[in-house]
């Protein structure tokens, strides 16, 4: 559904949907149900929905809402207050499905005189003409979305601006295809990709134009172009994906949602800014880089003739107005519109430039000149003028200098270049518009800008761009107290002003709701020609006229001190009268006694002490009963119940651990044997190890090797094993086992409670003489033994941290007669995840032994000795391995019957 509207009586529509808008503002308090003194009223649900020509917001409530509405125009919005009303779970901040109106609901309640109330700022992206009514419950507010002015713009003339005369005649250019009526797209059919030289073309295929979308970028990685087409439908199914090389596109990505298709465009950094769009009559086409403008574009149909911008069949809104200050006194004027838009700069004078915008409207809150006369800049003023069909950008110069222009999307740079006429100084530059104290300040003849041409109308009073500003103030360590202020600088000069007159001009600057009592007043002589935040310049203001202010939801109260104090000493007296009666009411209410079992903790030291704390001076006592394990508390009945809910909090199933752990010997055996073994002499043949028997006599001519330790160590190595399950461990375990290297020498497990010792202990007693001072012998036995003390710890977030200590004793040599013991032990705390494995190794024992035998002189003799004795080497390690897997076990918590 559209709406054709007629250029000449666009005013008046706009002053009717402003008049009705305040007529059912203002009447429907008046109109609603009257309800009962005290009955609650409550915002439930804020539902939103688009229709072709309007957004349109449903504010659900309990019962018929009163209300007011006023508009705010900067930054543009919507402001309602819904007195003696409460929100009902509902969230501060709405963000409404992507749309051209709202850009965010905000909700806060607070409190005033009769109770609470409801304010709720509906941020819209420009000002929209709006209505508000009530139905039923329900409050309807329904923004004009198609191609509909600002609500306060003006009327525009009938006569068009008339272009200044070109420098030089050029030659007319090919007229244009004539234009045929297009219609909006409603689904994506194909979307096409092609990386040209040095660019890349984008087509999206659709069953008509693509047009009402959002493009922005993001610059980090990877740097992406997005595009938004809201209420386009697309067949494909998830996200689609196409693959360029050889350009600044590297791969192109879109996906449909029930809202919109969004179309992202992967890209180097260097092309984010260097993207355009033309509207196809089926479809879209996207130029990223230098992407040719016909010839190689992805399909014959994508083709379009070049231009500078494409045209549009709506006008486009201004979105950004910027004034920007760069390097060797350069500057820029930076324009964007909601879509690409034809321009044109032309000479207005030796000190004027103008940028023409055709089909682009400009709304209320960009109409203020912007004052640069601080910067080091050629430019003085920038100007914008509002007409019917264009927008011009008035640029007045302190100089004759370079202008240029360049566009990229949907930005227009205008370029100027430095000046050498320095800045104003401050004194001489030109004041806001409410310095002199007047509402509309007129400008003086030096400084009025050059004639508004026909048919634009007239900029808005000038607001001052702020020169550049020093970093934020840094709050002094040494001076904790020392306010900081964060507000707007401005500059101003009274001179006998009334009170009242700057707090309103404070809450123009601020954006701030004021509220002054009756009985404020005086006059501000104040002269500020260095600018100074507002905050300051309201505190120093206060503290002049013995002033105070206090905040009230989103309110700036004022009023004087002796106000202020009184009410607070009035608070202060109510506070200690609540205070007093709730003393005397706890005196006089009766005890009661409850008897409160707990479960899991212990009653005397953990419990006790918590309950003690909250108990009625000189009349609640607590006790507790150890056989049972429960507290008996003796108090009013609002302390027994707070002392139940302090068990309850502290009376919790503590969690357990079990731990699995697995002790593993490893060994490595290396031995080497040379020589030989003879055998016995006798009359039988001949072997190797047999006996030799002469007579009776039969004796061993073998050479056994008597050993020896050459020497041992032992160590310690801790290591996790992240995630690893425990069966994964026996798995390669039994494999080790199978292959000679390992021996699993026991897997204990053991289950204990969050904060309590478990203990793993495994080994022998060796058994050893002891001798009294009579010289009587006595067998004891000292404990060689394993052991292994873990204290496992359950942190809030599920993880284990365990104290863990390892004692390893070994016998040195058990043939010894007094053998010799060595001690080894490890203590170390670590956090682990539950069930993940932590594997302490390094317990190491090297051992090596060397045998030299044989026969005695016949082992000696030179050159043949060697067949008469024997040598053995042998190397042999053993490590130990233990590898500990905690695990959480948590019991369910039962309620008592």
């Amino acid at each position: 559904m559209t709406t054709q509207r007629h250029p000449r009586r666009n005013w008046k529509r706009l002053a009717l949907i402003a008049a009705l808008a305040a007529v059912v503002g203002c009447a429907a308090p008046a109109a609603q149900q009257v309800t009962a003194p005290g009955a609650d009223r409550w915002i439930t649900d804020v539902v939103s929905r688009e229709e072709p020509t309007h957004l349109v917001l449903t504010v659900r409530g309990s019962r018929p809402l009163d209300y007011t509405a006023r508009e705010q125009r900067e930054p543009a919005g919507l402001v309602l207050l819904f007195p003696a009303t409460g929100l009902d779970r509902l969230q501060e901040t709405i963000q409404p499905p992507d749309n051209p109106a709202v850009e965010a609901i905000r909700l806060s309640e607070f409190q005033q005189e009769g109770g609470r109330a409801v304010r709720m700022l509906i941020a819209l992206k420009r000002s929209l003409a709006h209505e508000v009514r009530a139905e039923g419950s329900d409050l309807v507010i329904r923004f004009a979305t198609a191609d509909a002015a600002p609500l306060t713009a003006a009327g525009p003339k009938e006569t068009d601006l008339q272009p200044a005369p070109a420098p030089a005649p050029a030659p007319a250019p090919a007229p244009p295809p004539p234009s045929r009526a297009t219609r909006p797209a409603t689904t994506l059919s194909r979307v096409e990709a092609d990386a040209a030289s040095g660019g890349a073309v984008i087509r999206l295929q659709a069953d008509g134009t693509l047009e009402g979308f959002r493009s922005f970028t993001m610059a980090e990685e990877p740097p992406r172009i997005v595009f938004d087409f809201p209420g386009l439908k697309s067949p494909f199914r998830g996200e689609q994906r196409i693959g360029l090389t050889g350009g600044p596109v590297s791969r192109v990505r879109h996906f449909g949602s029930p809202e919109k298709v969004r179309l992202v465009l992967e890209t180097r950094r260097d092309a984010l800014k260097s993207y355009r769009t033309e509207p196809l009559e089926d479809g879209l086409l996207i130029r990223v880089g230098d992407a040719p403008q016909a010839a190689e574009a992805p399909s014959p149909a994508a083709a379009v003739p070049a231009a500078a911008a494409p045209k549009a069949e709506r006008p486009a809104w201004i979105n950004r107005l910027e004034f920007a200050e760069e390097e060797g006194g350069r500057s820029a004027v930076i324009v964007g519109t909601t879509h690409p838009v034809d321009h044109e700069l032309v000479a207005a004078g030796e000190r004027e430039v103008r940028l023409r915008l055709r089909q682009a409207r400009l709304p209320e809150k960009y109409g203020r000149p912007l004052i640069t006369t601080r910067f080091e800049s050629a430019v003085d003023r920038v100007t914008p003028l509002a007409g019917p069909t264009e927008t011009v950008i008035s640029v007045q110069l302190r100089e004759k200098v370079e202008v240029t222009t360049e566009q990229e999307g949907n930005l227009i740079r205008l370029k100027v270049a430095a000046s050498s006429i320095p800045p104003k100084p401050y004194e001489g530059a030109e004041p806001p518009a409410w310095k002199a104290g007047a509402a509309p300040a007129v400008l003086s003849a030096a400084a009025a800008p050059a004639p508004t041409p026909a048919g634009l109308s007239a900029a808005a009073p000038a607001r001052a761009v702020s020169p550049p500003r020093a970093a934020s103030r840094v709050e002094n360590l040494s001076a904790p107290d020392e306010k900081v202020y964060t507000g707007e600088k401005i500059a101003l000069d009274f001179y006998d002003t009334d009170i009242r007159n700057v707090f309103r001009i404070l809450q123009e600057i601020s954006g701030k709701n004021f509220a002054i009592d009756k009985n404020v007043t005086g006059k501000v002589t104040l002269a500020l020609q260095k600018p100074v935040p507002w905050d300051q310049v309201l505190d120093l203001v206060l503290k002049m006229n013995q002033l105070g202010m206090t905040r009230e939801g989103d309110i700036i109260r004022i009023a004087t001190l002796a106000t202020l104090q009184q009410e607070e000493k009035l608070r202060q007296a109510q506070l200690k009268a609540e205070q007093e009666a709730r003393k005397q009411e706890e005196e006089g209410e009766p005890l009661v006694t409850e008897y409160i079992p707990v479960n899991y903790s212990n009653a005397k030291t953990d419990v006790l002490p918590h309950v003690t704390n909250i108990l009625t001076k000189e009349r609640g006592k607590a006790s507790v009963d150890e056989r049972n394990n429960q507290v008996i508390v003796t108090d009013i009945p609002e302390k027994v119940r707070q002392a139940k809910a302090i068990v309850a909090r502290i009376d919790r199933v503590t969690p357990q651990v079990i731990i699995e752990a697995r002790v593993v010997e490893a060994t490595s055996n290396f031995t080497r044997e040379i020589g030989f073994d003879w055998g016995t002499i006798s009359v039988n043949a001949f072997k190797i190890g047999g006996a030799l028997k002469v007579g009776p006599t039969a004796f061993r001519a073998d050479n056994i090797p008597t050993t020896f330790t050459a020497n041992n160590s032992i160590g310690f190595n801790f290591s996790t094993l992240f995630g690893t399950n425990i069966s994964i461990i026996d798995a390669k375990l039994a494999a080790s086992e199978l292959e000679g290297k390992s021996n699993v020498i026991s897997s204990p497990k053991i289950i204990t409670l969050s904060g309590r010792k478990a203990t793993i202990k495994q080994g022998l007693e060796v058994p050893y003489q002891e001798r009294d001072s009579s010289g009587n012998s006595t067998v004891r036995f000292k404990n060689v033994d394993l052991l292994l003390d873990v204290t496992p710890n359950i942190s809030q977030d599920r993880r284990i941290v365990m104290n863990i200590l390892l004692t390893k004793n070994d016998v040195i040599d058990p043939t010894a007669k007094e053998p010799a013991l060595s001690t080894n032990e490890a203590k170390t705390e670590i956090l682990v995840e539950d069930g993940d494995t932590i594997v302490i190794g390094g317990i190491l024992k090297d051992t090596k032994r060397l045998a030299d035998s044989g026969i005695p002189g016949l082992r000696k003799l030179p050159a043949v000795g060697w067949l008469f004795r024997s040598e053995k080497i042998e190397n042999q390690k053993n490590e130990l391995l233990i590898f500990i897997t905690p695990r959480i076990i948590q019991l369910e918590q039962r309620k008592l019957t």
